[in-house]
């Protein structure tokens, strides 16, 4: 699959994070398409159908109630740019701004509800995973001594890639599972 043009920023969030975003792009270590499977690989997609509703905030001026502002209630933000939102009767309405970063879009005044569709992405999740296959990349290139007490070391280089795969792991987003207990709750 080709890398979307929806993803330009994640993608460049991505090598932020991981360090690999040298002014020549020849230098790169990943490819925009190896960046974008990685995010692909934590994505959530958000139907319409499922109703991921908008927090509005509104303002009062002259005494008129104006919805102005909706943000996603999840905190989430990281959305594709490609993320639509829909008026209450499910038409899709058209903001005046759009901030994917935070999950924040902007209208003159649209009463609630106010729905998004689109596709939020785990970027810390993704970029820890780059680093960790960075990582395990890079243990097989190994430290060696020649005569006379000359040595090249590339160790550092490993422990600074674990370092900052822990850091983005406190930095990625919390998952949860739901358990069942089949027996107290029978077989489903």
């Amino acid at each position: 699959m080709a890398v979307r043009g929806s993803m330009s920023e994640l993608i460049l969030r991505v090598r932020d994070l991981i360090g690999d975003n040298p002014a020549n792009q020849a230098n790169r270590v990943w490819t925009d398409q190896q960046i974008q499977d990685a995010l692909d690989r934590e994505r959530t997609d958000i139907a319409v159908s499922d109703f991921r509703e908008l927090a509005g905030r509104y303002s009062t001026p002259a005494g008129i109630f104006t919805w102005t502002d909706y943000y996603d209630p999840s905190g989430w933000g990281d959305w594709e740019a490609d993320a639509t939102v829909y008026s209450g009767a499910l038409v899709q309405i058209t903001p005046l701004t759009s901030d994917f970063l935070v999950g924040h879009w902007t209208f003159t005044n649209q009463p609630p509800p106010v729905f998004v569709k689109g596709q939020t992405y785990d970027v810390a999740g993704a970029a820890r995973a780059i680093v960790l296959r960075w990582y395990a990349l890079v243990a097989t290139v190994f430290d060696f001594s020649v005569m006379r007490g000359t040595s090249f070391s590339v160790s550092q280089k490993r422990e600074g890639l674990q370092m900052l795969a822990d850091q983005l792991a406190t930095e990625m987003r919390v998952r949860s599972a739901k358990l069942v207990r089949r027996d107290v709750s029978g077989v489903i």
